[in-house]
Formats: structure tokens, sequence, C-alpha cells
């Protein structure tokens, strides 16, 4: 399947990527071997919650969503003097978690699709491992071969080029997910992270990442001190019976054998949603970057987005989300500040992980995802890490990941190589001192601390 041999249009050989995420689907076409796209189209997907803390998203819908996209774009090709026929293949960037069940004869689905945030999902996609993946059945690309398949996260992780051992990136969607290049070598964690397959190309060993991991469910789940800081000295009567009491032991029993979740941060994107649409503080996404740059520290909010328990590192399905340090003079600014400054804040707790595990802290952390497009946010995600973060003008690493993977499957000469890359990057320095960034720090713990125990 060689690209020698063939002649192509305007552009040379293609490769497509399937992007298909929690918020939307999208499919990019880029330059083969190249972090240049040449025509893209998304769809926004819909989310269903008919019961506390279940996700579910119509599986129709989204297979609908994905033709469309590819459809759009091809058009989009050829008015720019390209074809079909450019392409070569095809990757696949997915969900990873999100479960489905269909009829083995039909095809049909037969319920929604339950998606990863679901507190019901317990198992975890298998890699696929065969070089051939089939054929796009259908459509501008019908038998183009689907020569990539990949986990969303370990597609960003490709996209970003941390092919190497001891790199790092950070993806801000829905939620917000980390992980760290370990190389060819199985890293045994000691602080609950799993060993996750990052990416194996055919005929060679596979390179592995830190992301997370339920070994060591039943003390994340009770916390401990260096997970979340100092139990306050004050306690209600109230707060040490559910502390203490044999409820909240039966709680971390059952929880034991539930869902081993993965090493993300569960709200990211989505607490941003939720302040524009359920609370109307904001009326537009982008007006969070004149917040930052606007609002000030006196009286400082600290907000605590466990919509439905919180995940890395402290593992407490039994937490809520809190709002603490609201005074008089508190507005509906600090609190969005508060919002964004917990995704800053959970990233920092999963580095601290990271870097106890592989005993080399990071120099840097590479970042993609539509919240990256915030500047201000990414300065503060710099001063809270305290390590420098850079970020690629192509804030969707995960498209160009299946891409990547597609094109590895074709031309098996460039694996590994070095990408033409035209992107630009751009890099943020931390400018907070190290005593300021522990105070900010110390308050994010105590806000932690109360939002545990409100459901058992």
């Amino acid at each position: 399947m060689s690209c020698d041999t063939k002649i192509f249009g305007n552009f040379g050989p293609l490769v497509g990527a399937i992007d298909e995420g929690t918020s939307s689907c999208r499919f990019i076409i880029f330059k083969a071997n190249s972090s240049e796209s040449v025509a893209s189209h998304q769809i926004p997907l819909s989310t269903f919650h008919p019961q506390e803390g279940w996700v579910e998203q119509d599986p129709i819908e989204i297979l609908n969503a994905v033709y469309i996209c590819i459809e759009r774009a091809i058009e989009t090709l050829i008015s720019l003097g390209g074809k079909p026929e450019d392409i070569i293949g095809v990757g696949i960037a997915n969900q990873r978690e999100t479960t489905l069940v269909w009829d083995a004869d039909t095809g049909k689905p037969l319920y929604r699709a339950i998606v990863w945030q679901d507190m019901r999902t317990s198992t975890t996609v298998e890699k696929l491992l065969d070089k051939l993946y089939g054929y796009i059945s259908q459509g501008s690309l019908k038998g183009t071969p689907l020569m990539g398949c990949i986990g969303d996260q370990q597609s960003a992780l490709v996209g970003q080029m941390c092919w190497q051992k001891g790199q790092a990136k950070a993806t801000y969607g829905t939620g917000c997910f980390v992980l760290y290049n370990t190389g060819e070598v199985c890293v045994n964690s000691h602080s609950g992270l799993l060993t996750t397959v990052a990416f194996q190309l055919q005929g060679r060993q596979p390179y592995y990442a830190l992301e997370g991991s339920g070994r060591e469910l039943r003390e994340n789940l009770i916390g401990t001190e260096s997970q979340a800081g100092p139990r306050p000295k004050r306690r209600t009567e109230l707060g040490r019976k559910r502390m203490r009491g044999r409820g909240y032991s039966q709680m971390c029993d059952r929880l034991r054998h539930r869902k081993r979740y993965g090493y993300s941060v569960a709200v990211a994107g989505t607490a941003i949603g939720w302040l524009k649409d359920n609370m109307g503080m904001i009326d537009d996404v982008r007006d969070t970057s004149n917040v930052l740059s606007t609002v000030d520290e006196e009286g400082a909010v600290v907000f605590v987005p466990a919509f439905s328990g919180l995940y890395a590192p402290y593992w407490r399905r039994d937490a809520r989300g809190v709002i603490c340090g609201i005074t008089i003079d508190t507005t509906a600014n600090h609190i969005v500040k508060a919002a964004l400054e917990a995704v800053c804040h959970q990233v920092s707790d999963i580095l601290h992980a990271m870097n106890k595990d592989c005993k080399i802290p990071l120099e840097f952390l590479k970042v993609d995802g539509g919240m990256t497009i915030n500047l201000e946010l990414m300065q503060m995600q710099a001063d809270f890490t305290g390590i420098k973060v850079i970020r690629s003008a192509l804030t969707e690493s995960t498209a160009l990941g299946a891409a990547i993977m597609a094109y590895w499957g074709v031309e098996s000469h460039s694996r590994l190589t070095p990408l033409h890359s035209t992107i630009d990057t751009f890099t943020f320095s931390p400018k907070l001192s190290e005593e300021e960034r522990e105070n900010k720090r110390d308050f994010w713990k105590m806000a932690v601390e109360r939002s545990l125990s409100w459901d058992e």
C-alpha cells in the first residue's frame, strides 16, 4: 500500500482522522506525515443524564455524525482541488471506556452508549493490535482502509509527539487527561497510577504510559494526608460520625469492588459548561479569558467541581461540589475564576503523583484541547505546576495522533521518524514564587477536604 507508485492531486497523499470525542465528532484530513491539515468538519454530540451519575449518548447519532463529518470534509477537499482517492488511510481516536452493546445479527445497538463518565461503567476498552482494522463501508471513502485505531488520550500523546520516555501531555476537554510516556518499560506504580499501553506499531514492542490504577483503590478512596492534605482540626459531630461510623467503612468496602477510574480529571470543560448553561454566569465560554485577567485576588474563592465524585488522585465517589471562601464581595467572576483554577489544581495533583512514581520530575508539560485557547488559563497552569507549559497552535492533537497512526500503518519505514510540522508553539513559564504556589495549594486541599463524605 505504498504511496510511491500512485498519482495524487494537489496535496499529495493524505490521511484522514476520525476523532470521536465526548462533546463532538470531527473528521480532519492531513497531509501524509505532516501536521498540516487540509480540510475538516465537526459536529457537536448530545449527552443524556437519565439519573444522577448516569451519562449516555445515542450511538446512531454518533455514527451518523461520523459519516456527515467525512462527507463535508471531502466536499471541502474537492473544492480545494483534492480528491477522495488521495486519502491512503484513516485512523480512529475513540472514547476508550465508553461502552456499547449491540445485536450480533443486526448490528443495531440495544441501548444508548454508556459514557466513560458514567458511574456504572466498570470495563476498559481493549487495545486492538492488528495492522488492518477494516475498511470504510459507505460514502465517498468506501473501501478506504482503516490503518490505525487508538484511544483518544493515547492519540493525543502521539499527536503531541511525546514519543520518547519522560514526555507528558495534558488534554483539556470535557475532562482533563494526563499521560506520561515511560517508553518500552512498564513502570510499576506505588501511587495508584495505571500502567497502560501508550501505542504499539506492527512488529515492535509497545510503548507504555502512566495514567492511573485501581490497585491502591481502598487507600485512595479513604484518602491520606499526602493526597488530601491534613485533616481539619475542627469537625462537627456529624462529620465525625460520617468519617468514622460503620456506614462510611461499608461505603469504602463497596467502592473497592466498583469502577476503577483512569487517572483523569473528570470535570474540566464540563465545569465551564455548567457555569454557562446551569448558572448563567457567563454568556460564552470565550469570556473566561477576560475573567482571569480582570478579577482580583482579594477574597479568593475555591471551587471543587466534584459533580459526580472526585477522580484522581482522591478517588472519592462520595464527594460533591463545594464553593468555599464566599464573602459579601464575591461576584460571579470570582466563581468562574475558581472553576478554572480547579482544573489547574487537579492537573497539578496528578503531576505530583507521577513525579513521585517516575522519580524524574517533568521539565515541561505539553497541552492540547479546546480549553488551551485560553492563554490566561495556560499561564495559570504553569504557575500552579511550577514547570513550563507548551501549547501547540493546533489545539486538536487527538485527530493528528490518529492520522499519524494511520500513516505509520501505511508507510512502515516512516515509523517514529521526525514529522514535518508547520505548527507554532507557545511556551508559558511559571511566574508565581514557591511560597505563593504552596499557599494556593493549601487552600485547594482545604476545599477538597470539605467536599468529602456528602453522599454515602
